[in-house]
This record gives C-alpha cells, sequence and structure tokens, in this order.
C-alpha cells in the first residue's frame, strides 16, 4: 500500500474476514470460481513499558520508555505507525499538587522531571491515542517511580592524632608549627647559722705608724610616728619570682640590719632566692578529618556510585582571606608536600584495608566509602569545614548522571594545658650540683606531641646548669591525664633550706611544688649552715679558693649528719678538723699575699688536706684519747 495503513483495525477486520471465508465457503467451490488469491498473516502487537519500578534520588529527572513490538514480525519488516499517534500517561505523587499529564512519540520516552519530595509516584494509563481515541495500552499500564530523600549520606568526623600517627603519616613540621608557654619558677632560700672560723695572726708591730681611729656611724633613732607597719612576708605569698623575663636580674644576698629596741622595730630578713626562667613547648595539633560516605540507595535498585571525590575547604582567618599565615586550620605538610585538598572515596578492596592499591572507587547500594585529610590546628577554637562531593550515578534509566553534594562539618581545636610539678633539693649549698626533677601532667583531653622543657640559662639567677648547652629535654607524647618527668643539673650560688616557692606562668600552666632531701657527693646529707672563712682564704685565687671551700663544705655536711644518714663507706668526724683546715687555707691565703709561688701555695694545702700531719700527732696531741679522734677525723676526712 502507498499509504499507512490502520494496523489496529485493519487486523482486527481481515482476521474476522478470513476466518468467515474459511468457515462458510462451500465444499464444491474450487479454483474456477475464485476472482483473487492473496494470504494474509497477522502478527501481535503490544506497547512494552520500561522499567516498571525504578528508583531515583530527588531532584534529578529521569525517563519512562515505551516500545511498540510485534515479537513474530520477520527482522526485515518495518511496523509503520502513522505519525499522529502517540503515547500519554498521567503522574501522580505526593510531590505533585495536581496530577501530571505527560506524553511522548510511539517509541519515545516520558521525561520525568525532577522531583524534590520523596516518596512513590506513579506513571498511570500509559496509553497510545490517535484522533482523541485509545488504540492500544501500555503493558504495564502503569509503573512506579521510588524518589529517594538521600542518595548519598555523608559524616565528618576529626581526630587529633598522636605523635606516632604524625610520623607514620609523614608529616613533616618546622618551628613555626610549635607553640610554647612561659613559666618562672622561684624558690625561697633561708641561710642557715653562720659557721665563724677564726684565723688569729700575730705580726710584728711597725714603729712610728700612729693608730687610725674612725667615728662609727650609726643609723640615726627612728621616732614611732615615722614608722609604717610593714607585713612579714608569707611564704606561699612570695612574689619575688612574678617578673617578666627577660626584664629579670637577680643577684643572691642577705640583708643583716641592726636592731631598734627601742622603737620594737625589726626588719624581717629578704632571702636567698633561685629563680629558674623557661617554657615548655609543643607541636600544633594535627587532625585526621575523616569523610564518610555511604550509598543510601535500596537494596536491587542498582544505583551506583563511582569515582566519588571530595574537596575540603578551610575557613579563612581575621582578613578573610583563605590561604594566608593567620588561618586557623591548614592543610599538614607531608614530605610528598602539601596534603592535597581533593580526595578520592574509596572503599577497601580484597585485602580488607583502605590505602591500598586494590581500593576501589565505587559504592553500590548500602556501601560506604571514605577520605581523609590531614589538617593542622593553628588557633584554638571550633572552626567549620565543609566538603564538595562530586561523583557519578549509574543505574538510571536516563544514563550516567554527575551527582554532587556537599557535607560541613567542625574541627576542635584545643591545646593541651599543663600542670608542672618542681621537685627541688630541700637544702643547697654553694657550689653543689644538684638535681631539678620536674614532671610534667597533660591535664587536657587533648594530646600533647612532640612536648619540650627549655630552661634559659642566661635568665637563670641564685644558680646555674651545669651545662648551659643541656637546657632542652623534649618528650615525643604526653596522653590527656598522663605525666612525664625530666631531670636538670644545676649547680647552686646559694646556701640554705628552701621555705617557699611560686611559679608565674600563662594560664594554660600551673604549678607544683615538692621538696626532697638534699644530698651531696657521696650521698651525703647536705647541711643548710654556711662557714664563714676568715678575710686571708679571699687572698687566693678564685678557682684554688673555690676548690677548698666546696671541699670543706662537703666535709661540714658530713660532719653534721644526722646518726644513720652517712653511707657506710663514709667514716664520720668531728668539726673540729674542719676549723683546722679552714685554718690551712687562711694561712695559705696569707703565704700567697706576701708573696709566696702559688705552686708552692697550692702545693703546701695540698699536703695539709691530705693529713701530712698524721705523723706528728704525737707531738701534736700528747693525750692518747685526743690524739685517737684526731687520728679518727683525719682518716674520714681523707
Amino acid at each position: 500500500m502507498n499509504r499507512a495503513k490502520d494496523f489496529f483495525r485493519l487486523g482486527v477486520l481481515i482476521c474476522i474476514l478470513g476466518w468467515v471465508w474459511l468457515l462458510g465457503a462451500p465444499p464444491s467451490a474450487n479454483a474456477q470460481n475464485l476472482l483473487a488469491h492473496e494470504q494474509i498473516i497477522l502478527y501481535g502487537l503490544g506497547l512494552r513499558v520500561e522499567p516498571q519500578h525504578q528508583t531515583v534520588p530527588k531532584d534529578i529527572a529521569t525517563v519512562v520508555s515505551t516500545y511498540l513490538q510485534a515479537p513474530d514480525l520477520p527482522p526485515e519488516s518495518e511496523i509503520q505507525i502513522p505519525e499522529d499517534a502517540e503515547v500519554r500517561a498521567t503522574l501522580r505523587g505526593p510531590g505533585l499538587a495536581q496530577p501530571l499529564q505527560l506524553s511522548t512519540t510511539v517509541n519515545g520516552q516520558f521525561e520525568i522531571p525532577p522531583l524534590s519530595r520523596a516518596g512513590l509516584y506513579s506513571l498511570e494509563g500509559i496509553r497510545i491515542v490517535r484522533n482523541g481515541e485509545i488504540v492500544l495500552y501500555g503493558s504495564p499500564e502503569s509503573v512506579t517511580i521510588e524518589v529517594i530523600e538521600q542518595l548519598l549520606v555523608t559524616e565528618i568526623t576529626t581526630r587529633a592524632l598522636t605523635a606516632d600517627e604524625i610520623k607514620e603519616k609523614g608529616i613533616v613540621f618546622d618551628r613555626s608549627n610549635f607553640q610554647a608557654y612561659n613559666f618562672t619558677a622561684a624558690f625561697a632560700v633561708k641561710p642557715g647559722e653562720e659557721i665563724k672560723i677564726d684565723f688569729p695572726v700575730v705580726l710584728p708591730k711597725l714603729q712610728g705608724a700612729e693608730e687610725v681611729t674612725a667615728e662609727t656611724v650609726r643609723i640615726p633613732q627612728l621616732s614611732n610616728s615615722s614608722l609604717i607597719r610593714v607585713p612579714t612576708i608569707i611564704p606561699d605569698t612570695l612574689k619575688l619570682a612574678q617578673v617578666k623575663i627577660p626584664n629579670l636580674s637577680v643577684r643572691t644576698f642577705t640583708f643583716e640590719i641592726e636592731k631598734y629596741e627601742e622603737v620594737g622595730f625589726e626588719v624581717p630578713p629578704i632571702p636567698g632566692v633561685i629563680v629558674i626562667p623557661g617554657d615548655i613547648g609543643f607541636l600544633n595539633q594535627y587532625f585526621s578529618v575523616m569523610l564518610m560516605v555511604a550509598n543510601a540507595a535500596p537494596d536491587g535498585s542498582g544505583l551506583v556510585v563511582q569515582d566519588l571525590t571530595a574537596e575540603i575547604s578551610l575557613p579563612p582567618g581575621n582578613d578573610t582571606v583563605v590561604g594566608t599565615s593567620d588561618d586557623p586550620l591548614a592543610m599538614a605538610r607531608t614530605e610528598k608536600g602539601l596534603s592535597p585538598s581533593i580526595q578520592p572515596v574509596t572503599k577497601p578492596g580484597p585485602d580488607g584495608k583502605t590505602g591500598t592499591a586494590d581500593d576501589q572507587d565505587f559504592l553500590a547500594p548500602g556501601e560506604s566509602g571514605n577520605a581523609e585529610f590531614l589538617v593542622e590546628g593553628r588557633r584554638e577554637g571550633t572552626h567549620v569545614i565543609e566538603m564538595e562531593i562530586t561523583g557519578t550515578l549509574i543505574g538510571l534509566p536516563v544514563g550516567p548522571v554527575t551527582v554532587r553534594g556537599r557535607a560541613a562539618g567542625s574541627v576542635l581545636v584545643r591545646n593541651p594545658s599543663f600542670t608542672l610539678t618542681f621537685t627541688h633539693p630541700d637544702i643547697v649549698n654553694a657550689g653543689e650540683e644538684y638535681t631539678l626533677d620536674v614532671t610534667i601532667t597533660n591535664t587536657s583531653g587533648s594530646p600533647a606531641n612532640f612536648v619540650s622543657i627549655n630552661l634559659y640559662p642566661r635568665n637563670i639567677s641564685g644558680a646555674t646548669l651545669v651545662d648551659p648547652d643541656d637546657n632542652i629535654r623534649e618528650i615525643e607524647y604526653i596522653a590527656p591525664a598522663d605525666s612525664a618527668t625530666v631531670s636538670f643539673r644545676l649547680r647552686s650560688y646559694v646556701t640554705g633550706s628552701v621555705y617557699a616557692a611560686t611559679l608565674d606562668s600563662d594560664k594554660k600552666v600551673a604549678g607544683r611544688f615538692e621538696l626532697k632531701t638534699s644530698v651531696g657527693e657521696l650521698d651525703i646529707p647536705l647541711s643548710p649552715d654556711s662557714l664563714v672563712l676568715p678575710r686571708e682564704t679571699g687572698y687566693l685565687p678564685q678557682d684554688l679558693r673555690n676548690a677548698a671551700v666546696a671541699l670543706l663544705g662537703k666535709a661540714y655536711a658530713a660532719a653534721t649528719a644526722p646518726a644513720g644518714a652517712l653511707p657506710p663507706d663514709v667514716l664520720r668526724f668531728t668539726k673540729k678538723i674542719i676549723w683546722d683546715r679552714a685554718v690551712d687555707v687562711a694561712e695559705a691565703g696569707l703565704r700567697y699575699d706576701m708573696h709566696e709561688p702559688l705552686q708552692d701555695t697550692a702545693s703546701q694545702l695540698l699536703m695539709d688536706f691530705s693529713g701530712s700531719d698524721m705523723g706528728r700527732l704525737v707531738e701534736f696531741y700528747p693525750d692518747e684519747q685526743e690524739r685517737s679522734v684526731t687520728r679518727d677525723d683525719f682518716t674520714g676526712f681523707d
């Protein structure tokens, strides 16, 4: 035929006529009675509609396809479709105020618009219409569309990294990544009893010299009305250490002021002070910011998301410009450079681990993947971060669709806080070395990484570090509520007992103080008393004098130590030999002042300290008992 046929009615008509002709023709009919002969083959037609059910994320368009089919039609045959025929249907659902009438061509697709409300929708009354009349209904006549609220469910979690994790992830840092809290610890040292050693010197009287007398200058008497009452300094309110570094210059001293009984006024003694300034440094917190993405499509929906990536956006600082030095957060620096701000979202592969070569980059319904970002916290506070997620959704009738989403989270930067416990000897001796223990307790809920305690050697007063270059102690990691202890070796410039202490520090540092029993060389308990030697000892060179005085101080501590306090291998001796050796030092000073060669002076003093008079004890001490005690003194001192 030269024009389109109406197959839908003509097929039915021909079928009826064919069966009438076959059943109603007389048996005697033959070929001579036929005007014409034509073989008519009938094929069934159907309108197939797909898919019967589909799942679509909200706000994403989709399609429903129609196919006009004749299953038995030979492959070379073609169905002629009238141009005015169309397929119509009605879309209903919770997001539509009124049913939506849709139409398409035969073998075309219904364009389902993006639906903004989740729920179950139906495309009903699918049919072919020509000239306003229904020609054929679809199979099925209606299909369903399930619109889901979310395709991707996201969650952002942050966690502060430990020191081991920082090293494991290859994070690198320098001094700019550290912060520090300043502190100044001060110990008030009360001098002990002064033990004066006299050295009588007999000199020939020089003729012609006249005695010179000088008037004694005294402080004039103060009237009661002019006095201001000064409260006594209470040890635990000592403020001597509360001085800002480096404007601190404290020298150890003690005033002795004459008492004025007439006015009833007594000035309290000003103690010596040991001041130890320093700081406690720690690395900025580094965070693992983990994005978790889950495919929330129902099982069986066939919706798979692949090639997912996430890009993190960090907040700006006070200058409102991202990427400057005042930003509260920054991407961490690693051995490979700056940690990427765009990461793939992957799930574990066959090995069950993330971050390996077999990770998979697609998420089927019900599966989840992760992306990790390494971030440095530069400033305390809660800082909001955002992530933009991009991927490809496959499984929709319309084909692959680009999907995008955003997720937001926060990073809480909270610097650690510390309590410093200073364990200091209860007694110090000038020139004597001792150990200062500092226990650092992390009193916060944040980990403290790469902590360092730094003392300022140039600003320490009343003592000094034995090795000025050995002023830093490092601790790799202190967990929340945990602590670590470091020690420093100092040499005191003052002698006395510690009776008060205070700490001046930043707000994040608190202080405690503990005193420990002081022991010197050979584990001999120290004495707070001071030996006041004759002035002639000051004539010796300083190094020689200091060595002699230090030895006398240790000997005095041993002589005055409580019973049972001496180590087993240290013999007890009396204080008399200390006085004798102090006189030997004064004699050496006098000889040196009278121009004796230094080598001779030092050699004779060494012999005196070594007990060169041991063989002359009988001559010096005729009494056997006194001689026995002196012999024990020589042995113990040696």
